[in-house]
């Protein structure tokens, strides 16, 4: 017991330089991880199109849009538990902070329970076949198939809490390894389906939420049970005050990735309604492809939120500051390999999914466009969110997706997929200039009204 609230102590309570030291060791732990993840969700794309017909496969993809949006209904208790735990732990208040998980997970899991009961309902009273425009003869099982895959992600919903909590004890090289392996196992599962000669929807669609699952639970056994025992969740450390502050904070993420998830996720919902299951397949390969760079990015980016949170509980501005400079080179160096990637696009394109499935050039370079701007958008918000101050974000991003919603359907109509992506580039262009105006303002103490709360 000793030994390991040493080693917690060890990672929050010594000096800056400590933190820039495991900031770093993360980041190269998470570059080895994740490359063996980018090999597997490339290879993911031509085995699941061996099982699947273009028009099957844009329905998994219309339909792992909807699941997402369960994933996100936590009422942001797991980025609310990130940055509460993380200043717990930076405290040294071990009570406290499993005060915080067993009130997360309790909580989690009373949610989950409600959207499982609901979403189920939902399915079972409304045409689904006609909101997603899928043809039920291609796919006479479509509700069978959502029932469980509702049941499933629900269950990931509470399980992936680890994540969080190893976020916030700034190890997100092992919430990478879960994700890694999760994607292992899901590899592994197509590639046998592929082998079998399956053409199931079904068991495609429960391989890519199963696996996931799987691993989420085994890793919660282990840090719970051995690891970081002394945090392990009860009942008797539930407490509704504790779920007053999660929430105070959470909500703010919550709302914030409410409408991020708007933004992101329902251009499948709409290139499908608009237009076909099978056009949203073209889109998704072009965005899997120009998405790579996102997980170096975000290996470098995403433990900035939590050293952040971490730094400005000290006062360590010019830690942070820092930190910030160093990002926004790399945003620099990651546009010029976005451009480069686009000049090869076509010659990929051809080597990975062959002749398969056809990609406009104009929706690659507007693809591409978007990812300069989430990139750079993702260097600044990751500051903010870390700092916690975030209402002026939740107001942009909340409007973008508002305006996103409004005009939508009238640009895909007139403009096709490539209209679409357009409009969302503008958006995310608007987002990351918000987070870059209130990360400098904060960072310099300039900030007044609203891009101080």
């Amino acid at each position: 017991m000793n030994r390991i609230l040493q080693h917690i102590q060890d990672y929050y309570l010594n000096d800056k330089s400590h933190r820039t030291q495991l900031l770093f060791k993360n980041i190269v732990a998470s570059f080895a991880i994740k490359g063996w993840s980018l090999v597997v969700q490339l290879l993911l794309v031509p085995l699941s199109l061996k099982c699947l017909t273009n028009y099957e496969y844009g329905i998994w993809l219309t339909l792992n849009s909807v699941l997402l949006w369960i994933d996100t209904f936590d009422i942001g208790l797991g980025n609310g538990l990130r940055n509460k735990l993380t200043v717990s732990l930076a405290q040294g208040d071990i009570k406290l902070a499993r005060r915080q998980i067993s009130t997360t997970l309790i909580s989690m899991s009373i949610i989950a329970s409600v959207i499982c009961i609901c979403a189920n309902f939902v399915i079972s009273s409304c045409n689904v076949y006609g909101f997603l425009n899928i043809d039920s003869e291609i796919v006479p099982n479509l509700r069978t198939i959502m029932y469980m895959l509702c049941v499933t992600v629900c269950m990931s919903f509470v399980a992936k809490t680890i994540g969080s909590i190893y976020m916030a004890l700034q190890l997100p090289a092992i919430n990478n390894l879960m994700s890694s392996i999760g994607s292992s196992l899901t590899l592994i599962g197509i590639w046998i389906l592929s082998i079998m000669g399956s053409h199931s929807l079904m068991l495609v669609s429960l391989m890519y939420t199963v696996m996931p699952l799987i691993t989420f639970i085994a890793f919660s056994i282990y840090s719970f049970g051995y690891k970081y025992h002394m945090l392990s969740p009860s009942f008797d450390f539930f407490d509704r005050s504790t779920v007053r502050s999660l929430m105070s904070l959470g909500i703010k993420f919550f709302i914030g990735q409410l409408s991020g998830l708007i933004l992101l996720l329902t251009i499948n919902l709409v290139i499908s309604k608009a237009l076909s299951p099978e056009q949203v397949t073209p889109y998704q390969i072009a965005y899997r492809y120009f998405s790579m760079l996102l997980i170096p990015f975000s290996l470098i980016s995403s433990p900035v939120w939590s050293a952040t949170t971490d730094a400005y509980s000290r006062g360590e501005i010019a830690w942070i500051k820092s930190a910030v400079k160093k990002l926004e080179y790399i945003v620099l160096a990651f546009s010029v390999v976005l451009a480069f990637l686009l000049l090869l696009s076509d010659f990929v394109y051809h080597i990975w999914v062959g002749n398969r499935v056809e990609i406009p050039w104009l929706l690659s370079a507007v693809v591409a466009l978007y990812m300069v701007f989430f990139i750079a958008g993702q260097c600044y918000s990751n500051v903010v969110y870390g700092i916690g101050k975030i209402n002026v974000t939740i107001y942009t991003v909340a409007a973008m997706a508002l305006l996103f919603i409004i005009l939508a359907f009238p640009v895909t109509h007139q403009y096709g997929v490539e209209g679409l992506v357009a409009l969302h580039t503008f958006v995310a262009a608007v987002c990351a200039f918000q987070s870059m105006i209130q990360c400098k303002l904060l960072l310099n103490g300039k900030a007044r009204g609203i891009f101080n709360k």
